[in-house]
């Protein structure tokens, strides 16, 4: 009997549920492979199970609250007492699991709030040997104050400690310097993967008349879905969202 490889995973959510999800996914597929701890930064709705193959380390919930300002989400802790719980939590997943390769979601091209317990993370891993790869969306957020030190910063360490950035897009729609101006100062070698679909399920549309509404994957956009949910009369028997 073979023994898998380990992997670690980050993957830290906010508002919106399309990191999570997305993470669940490349965490199903990677455990037919390794033995796949996902170490969970934010709140996991009941309605989003966690892959049955994948162990799940829950890390005290920060996020944006509704307010806009950052926040321990699990209901007693600060924000500083959170961030030293998780710091602890992630070494200590490290230091057992020993693994040879360690996935992070999203940083350092976003999630920038998230270094301090990050570069331990990262310096644990060169330390140890370990494969180190980012898994990354398609598109970047854009048109921040300080936008040119963000890039500047995420390409330096990307290529002090990243092995590896997995792209989650096809090249021919959408590629990494559309919306990361300094790609040809990564040193990092970069490989598309195409787009992520939970189980890998491809469902057909019957042809009928519909519109498309796209609030991304968060809980804020709800209130805007729920009318569109509710037929009128003069809509009846006719889908309102796709």
């Amino acid at each position: 009997m073979s023994i898998r490889p380990a992997l670690l995973f980050y993957c830290q959510h906010s508002v919106g549920l399309g990191h999570l999800v997305r993470s669940f996914a490349v965490a199903r597929a990677l455990a037919e492979r390794f033995r796949v701890v996902l170490l969970c930064g934010g709140a996991v709705p009941d309605a989003v199970a966690p892959p049955a193959s994948v162990e799940l380390v829950t890390l005290p919930a920060l996020g944006v609250g509704e307010n806009g300002a950052f926040e321990s989400q699990d209901g007693h802790d600060s924000v500083q007492a959170a961030r030293a719980v998780r710091r602890r939590l992630i070494l200590d997943a490290f230091r057992k699991l020993r693994p040879e390769v360690v996935l992070i979601e999203l940083f350092p091209f976003g999630r920038a709030k998230f270094a301090p317990e990050l570069l331990p993370l990262l310096e644990e891993a060169r330390g140890g040997g370990a494969l180190v790869a980012c898994s990354l969306r398609d598109i970047l957020v854009t048109g921040r104050e300080n936008q040119e030190a963000h890039d500047e910063r995420a390409c330096a360490l990307a290529n002090r400690y990243f092995d590896a950035v997995l792209v989650h897009s096809d090249p021919r729609l959408v590629r990494l310097e559309d919306s990361f101006r300094l790609r040809r100062r990564l040193r990092v070698p970069l490989h598309y993967t195409g787009f992520v679909r939970p189980n890998g399920v491809h469902r057909a549309l019957r042809r009928e008349r519909r519109i498309v509404v796209s609030v991304g994957g968060g809980r804020v956009g709800e209130p805007l879905l729920q009318p569109l949910r509710r037929p009128t009369a003069s809509s009846a028997g006719t889908p309102a969202c796709g």
